[in-house]
């Protein structure tokens, strides 16, 4: 509110003056129109009092209005400051936010490694179960084949003999028919 009527009396400086002035030449004339040389004396103090009292305004208005210039360069300073500590803000919460994702990325790169590494684990863990499951039976397996083996073996050489008797006996079914 002092800074609005600063301006005010700043704006209108010269016009209060002329004011005051009139007012105190009105008073000065009315007075001395009354009482002429009485109320000279206390009219000339009275505008001495009150051109003093307008010195200290006018000198309290300079002060004033070199504080409203102080204070306002004070606040484009502030502001100039704020604005810097926002982008500075602004810039760290950007690098958080790549630091962030950054994390986040190697994160999920070691959980990968680490999900392949246990499936490794695991799957070399149940193809050492599985082959300790499965090796009775491929020794089975092998024993069952082997005997197959023997008895398809036995079989080729008994249907061989078989085929020789058969021929044989075709031999001498021709031979007696012939004698016959």
């Amino acid at each position: 509110m002092s800074i609005e009527l600063l301006e005010i009396w700043n704006g209108s400086r010269g016009a209060i003056l002329a004011i005051l002035l009139l007012v105190a030449f009105a008073a000065g004339w009315g007075g001395a129109s009354l009482l002429a040389r009485a109320r000279r004396a206390s009219l000339v103090t009275l505008v001495d009092e009150r051109s003093r009292a307008l010195e200290r305004a006018l000198d309290q208005l300079e002060a004033a209005q070199a504080d409203a210039t102080l204070l306002a360069e004070r606040s484009a300073t502030l502001r100039t400051a704020l604005d810097a500590e926002r982008r500075h803000a602004a810039e760290k919460l950007k690098l958080l936010a790549e630091a962030r994702e950054q994390l986040a990325a190697q994160f999920r790169a070691l959980a990968g490694e680490v999900l392949d590494e246990k499936a490794r684990s695991v799957g070399e863990r149940h193809r050492e179960q599985l082959g300790q499951l499965l090796e009775p039976l491929q020794q089975r397996l092998a024993e069952f084949r082997g005997r197959v083996d023997e008895v398809y073996e036995r079989e080729g050489k008994d249907r061989a003999a078989l085929a020789e008797q058969v021929r044989q006996l075709m031999t001498l079914n021709d031979r007696l028919s012939r004698e016959a």
